[in-house]
């Protein structure tokens, strides 16, 4: 088996497990760095878009102030529920049929608004 030198691993997976995947770590830990820098700014780009598409769903606008949504300000919104929740929306990893089920019992805020209505219960 030809074995090339430069991603050779000295002890077998099979052996010592734990020392074959802190070696496999010190070998590949710049792909590693780069593939985890991916991972994490495919997963951010998805969440944004969730939002983006659940914002448009209410209406793109605070329904309290009346701020819009312009595209760019996504941070800036809130969907408050009123009444019961079946389950909190801030991770945005549910499949979007749920997600849009979930923020039809909320209205959508601005943060500064959705702090003002929890002062106020």
């Amino acid at each position: 088996m030809y074995m090339n030198q430069k991603h050779f691993i000295p002890v077998s997976s099979t052996e010592d497990r734990k020392e074959y995947d802190r070696l496999y770590r010190i070998k590949n830990k710049e792909h590693i760095r780069e593939y985890n820098a991916f991972r994490k700014t495919r997963e951010r780009d998805r969440v944004r878009k969730r939002k983006h598409a659940l914002i448009e769903h209410m209406g793109g606008k605070c329904m309290n102030c009346g701020l819009a949504f312009d595209g760019e300000n996504e941070c800036v919104f809130d969907f408050h529920h009123e009444g019961e929740k079946e389950f909190c929306l801030s991770p945005l990893t549910r499949p979007m049929k749920d997600l849009i089920k979930e923020v039809e019992g909320c209205i959508l805020v601005c943060s500064n608004c959705h702090r003002l209505l929890h002062r106020g219960e």
